[in-house]
């Protein structure tokens, strides 16, 4: 009786598994990210990239803009040859979770060893699934020639998964139904 109860809990574990939807979670590694820069304003798409973040680097400089490294909760702009960014109405990255798959962006703090002068909260723009980089009006960029942003997530344990608590359970019963016959 006990094989057959573990080899229940192996099946149903094998087909429940496969079925569990992509479960959001609080950090970029792993997911996939919408990078687009626009100039001369929001809208107008000079660049884009559709990249799985990973360990190197997302987006590499084009016309003297930055490199862009993300990390689980960062994203770094580095590199930028050209002292200023040309002034316009938008100068800046546009960062879209087209997956869904990352829990919902609530807002960004930026490093305070940043060479981005006249750089600060008033050029970011945070929603649940998009943060907006505006370097429209920065300048000149000094030493260390770098800005980093770290990215606050939402409460990623907010909502059990029906599936995960129903394997759970299942597993729970089968060590009380263990205990009960080793007692027995």
């Amino acid at each position: 009786m006990r094989k057959l109860l573990s080899a229940a809990i192996v099946a149903t574990t094998a087909l429940v598994l496969p079925t569990l939807p992509n479960v959001a979670h609080g950090a970029f590694i792993g997911n996939d990210l919408l990078i687009e820069w626009h100039w001369s304003s929001l809208g107008s798409i000079y660049a884009t990239e559709t990249n799985t973040v990973d360990g190197g680097i997302e987006f590499t400089e084009r016309a003297d803009g930055p490199n862009i490294d993300i990390g689980s909760s960062t994203i770094d702009f580095f590199g930028a040859d050209g002292g200023v960014f040309v002034p316009a109405s938008f100068n800046g990255f546009v960062f879209t979770d087209i997956s869904n798959t990352i829990v919902d962006f609530l807002g960004v703090s930026i490093s305070s060893q940043t060479g981005y002068s006249g750089f600060d909260l008033s050029d970011v723009n945070v929603t649940a699934n998009r943060i907006e980089v505006n370097f429209a009006d920065v300048g000149p960029i000094t030493d260390p020639n770098q800005v980093q942003l770290t990215v606050r997530f939402g409460d990623e344990g907010a909502v059990s998964e029906p599936a995960t608590l129903a394997l759970v359970g299942l597993g729970l019963a089968g060590l009380g139904y263990h205990r009960k016959r080793k007692a027995a």
